[in-house]
């Protein structure tokens, strides 16, 4: 059996997903994002102010500040849609990235190049507020490519870092009792006759998962003959072998840290025939799963976890026997 996607590790918060995107994402992105979501925390503690910026990102009425939080974290998750081949793939966490330090209108060309909330940087939005002009590319962009498509039925729910002092690109109001509402606001519903998740024959949804029992099933060294694990890490110009995909910058899977390949909580292990364990270079989300009619065609690294993965498999297959007739 080959698992190319799934974790082994249950959690509840899971914001080292986030935090690999701030580590490895461009690092004037990366600051730009940190630095605007610090100051949008800040702007939202203070109400009056608040709409002015909600109003600035075409969402004057929402009224909560954490389904706003929850609003700007949309573009993040894009980061896991970077593939390979641009035929899958998708360029939507580059294009947010670069939009971010776009200048306009009296902007100077030279701003990007300049420190957060610079002069020269600031932009008014409303009396007696001001804010960096990247913050400002940021609203243009969610009301570009989010606001104007609600509703939307994609989510990634991942909290912010436990240390409230960490740098981080989301806002710290997305809490896990925040990101666990909608279940729990589901059984209200039920309780009130509105059929929402109501119990099953078998299950019920319980007031918080419990991972302990998930976990306890392997976790971090969950491991079974003809059971591989693939993954990626590293950041570095991935050059293709086919000119068509160019020279392209490419990062680390965002689930790798609740995978048995985590740096952070796994015991590093053995690569072997019957217990693959196997990383590729500069992969994000399950590269090994896409590839080319003429492999010779595909990227040196993808070529290569492809060959593996025939070998491994082939010899798998040598201990099938087959079924005795009657």
């Amino acid at each position: 059996m080959d698992l190319l996607r799934p974790v082994t590790h249950a959690s509840l918060s899971n914001w080292e997903y986030m935090e690999i995107i701030r580590r490895a994402a461009d690092p004037k992105c990366s600051s730009n994002l940190e630095n605007s979501v610090s100051t949008i925390d800040k702007i939202l503690d203070h109400p009056r102010l608040a709409g002015h910026l909600k109003g600035l990102f075409g969402v004057k009425g929402l009224q909560h500040d954490e389904d706003f939080a929850s609003l700007i974290e949309s573009p993040l998750g894009s980061w896991q849609a970077k593939v390979w081949d641009p035929a899958v793939g998708s360029e939507t966490f580059n294009d947010f990235c670069a939009s971010l330090s776009k200048p306009f209108g009296r902007i100077n060309a030279a701003a990007p190049e300049w420190p957060f909330n610079h002069t020269s940087r600031m932009v008014t939005i409303a009396p007696g507020l001001k804010v960096d002009f990247a913050i400002v590319n940021y609203a243009n962009w969610i009301k570009k490519h989010v606001v104007s498509r609600c509703p939307s039925d994609k989510t990634v729910e991942q909290t912010a870092p436990p240390n409230q002092t960490a740098p981080r690109i989301i806002s710290r109001r997305l809490t896990l009792e925040y990101e666990s509402k909608i279940c729990q606001q589901a059984l209200i519903i039920f309780r009130i006759g509105i059929k929402a998740f109501p119990p099953g024959k078998h299950f019920v949804v319980p007031s918080m998962p419990n991972i302990t029992a998930v976990n306890a099933l392997g976790d971090f060294d969950l491991a079974a003959d003809r059971l591989a694990f693939i993954d990626g890490e590293g950041q570095f110009a991935y050059q293709s072998i086919s000119k068509s995909f160019g020279s392209r910058a490419f990062a680390v899977d965002p689930w790798r840290p609740n995978t048995p390949h985590s740096a952070e909580y796994a015991n590093d292990r053995e690569d072997t025939i019957l217990r693959p364990f196997k990383i590729i270079p500069g992969a994000v989300h399950h590269w090994d799963e896409y590839g080319l009619p003429n492999l010779l065609d595909e990227p040196a690294d993808i070529r290569k976890i492809h060959g593996e993965m025939i070998e491994f498999v082939t010899e798998w297959l040598k201990d099938w026997k087959a079924p005795e007739k009657d």
